[in-house]
């Protein structure tokens, strides 16, 4: 059907097809990636909100930066863990290459640490204990991970940080950013603009350029915590040089130090995992959760979501979806839309709001079936008569003749006979057919001859039930044809 021209009131859609999706509005910026909203089209009700990934423009045309990306994808989408945020597919259009991951409604963690200092009041300790447990179980599975061959991944994250802890407004703890920085340790990794990972969490064998194993990111992990607890950096100097001299020969001082409210077991579980020593470290990142769960259960903690969810609440309040602020553009297959396939999508929606009567006008009527109806008639008009005769006969005295006729019955009325009218009055029959008839006897009416004045009277019965007749009909009826007149009932 053809479609209207869009009016000048229409605004442009905020959305514009990518792939299968259709990217929103920009959500953040990086050293070498960017990040959108998107959105799958609706399809009967259905449509799920992503997080678009995609390689800066200035990157696009480098074949090190794209094969870093690749591989961070690639790698990213064999996690699967209510921590991580889960890759779904891959694609690519004229601008570069893309990915899509999960939406996460929330802050990153150094959004929540710049509340937090600004408040001037760490976080609650439940809260603390649920979110670096959560973070801690998020990078033990990557820790683990077997890919689809069954091999070890040997997943290092080398970017634990807080702008790559996500925290959700129902307090859900998610990692982010896995694979590239892997990449990033082959030689492009010494090239400033390219090097992932930032100098405050890396490990001291990750300053020193040695091999790293997962005990660096536990490392990154108690800096982070470290930060929280403190709401102040756990390395700071004049330059990369002074922090990373820091990292690499000093130790760092007890958090208590810092913030007088520290509890004793944090200062304990923190300053190992910030030990230079990775042989003096917990070996996994498992043993840093397990050691978190059990301070919350030994202070007597709801160390859970929810505390983290309160505390969001708190620091940011109820926030609204970012679609719900856009401005309201053409809805998906509108006028106006760039993609061929929402213009289908166009041509076919206007039933899908329609009513049930609407489309049953539209619909084209059923040929109309001609012998049936002449049947139906028939029977109509013979069910009619019948019905009258029967009233007629019920509501009259018991006749003195009566007629039987083939598989219908009819009664023929004769009044009474009468001393001074020997002839019989001639009859009527009610039928709708010529029947063959039988005459039946008559029965004379009992007189009192002691009563000459007393006249004569016919005695009222019920009407006697006639044996059907055995009287073959005279003629067969005609083959039956759909196109011949129904016949006329009088």
């Amino acid at each position: 059907m053809p479609s209207a021209a869009p009016t000048a009131a229409t605004s442009p859609s905020p959305w514009r097809p990518l792939g299968r999706y259709e990217l929103g509005p920009r959500l953040a910026t990086g050293g070498m990636a960017e990040l959108y909203l998107a959105r799958t089209p609706e399809v009967h009700g259905f449509r799920k909100y992503l997080a678009v990934k995609r390689i800066l423009p200035k990157w696009a045309d480098d074949h090190e930066f794209v094969e870093m990306f690749l591989d961070e994808a690639r790698l990213a989408a064999q996690l699967d863990h209510p921590n991580v945020v889960h890759v779904h597919d891959i694609g690519e259009d004229r601008d570069g290459f893309y990915f899509t991951m999960d939406y996460i409604h929330g802050q990153n963690l150094a959004a929540i640490l710049q509340r937090a200092k600004a408040r001037g009041t760490p976080l609650p300790w439940a809260a603390f204990a649920a979110l670096g447990a959560a973070a801690a179980a998020g990078l033990h599975h990557a820790h683990e991970r077997r890919g689809f061959d069954g091999q070890p991944l040997g997943i290092i994250h080398r970017d634990v940080s807080p702008t790559n802890i996500l925290v959700s407004d129902e307090g859900v703890v998610k990692l982010v950013d896995f694979g590239i920085a892997k990449a990033s340790t082959s030689r492009h990794s010494t090239r400033p603009s390219v090097r992932k990972g930032k100098m405050a969490y890396m490990s001291p064998e990750q300053c020193r350029g040695d091999a790293l194993d997962r005990r660096s990111d536990v490392f990154a992990l108690g800096v982070v915590l470290y930060e929280l607890a403190t709401l102040g950096p756990a390395f700071d100097g004049e330059g990369e040089f002074a922090v990373m001299n820091q990292i690499v020969n000093h130790d760092l001082p007890p958090p208590s130090s810092r913030h007088a409210d520290v509890p004793t077991a944090i200062d304990r579980l923190i300053l190992a995992a910030v030990r230079r020593d990775p042989e003096a470290r917990p070996a996994t990142a498992r043993e840093l959760q397990r050691a978190l769960e059990r301070y919350a259960v030994e202070a007597g903690l709801n160390a859970t979501p929810e505390a983290l969810a309160a505390v969001m609440q708190e620091l940011f309040g109820a926030t609204p979806y970012p679609w719900e602020t856009m401005d309201a553009g053409p809805r998906v297959g509108d006028v106006g839309s760039a993609s061929a396939a929402t213009a289908a999508t166009q041509v076919r929606a206007p039933l899908r709001h329609e009513s049930a009567a609407t489309v049953a006008k539209a619909m084209p009527a059923a040929p109309a079936r001609r012998g049936t109806w002449w049947w139906a008639g028939l029977l109509a008009a013979s069910a009619a008569s019948l019905a009258w005769v029967l009233t007629r006969r019920n509501a009259a005295p018991e006749s003195s003749a009566g007629v039987e006729v083939g598989p219908t019955r009819a009664v023929v009325e004769t009044p009474a006979p009468s001393p001074t009218s020997p002839t019989p009055v001639a009859t009527t029959p009610v039928a709708t057919t010529p029947v063959a008839t039988t005459p039946v006897a008559t029965t004379p009416v009992a007189t009192t001859p002691s009563k000459p004045e007393r006249r004569a009277t016919t005695k009222p019965s019920r009407p006697r039930p006639l044996a059907p007749s055995t009287e073959a009909p005279a003629t067969l009826p005609a083959p039956f044809d759909p196109d011949a007149p129904a016949p006329r009932v009088r």
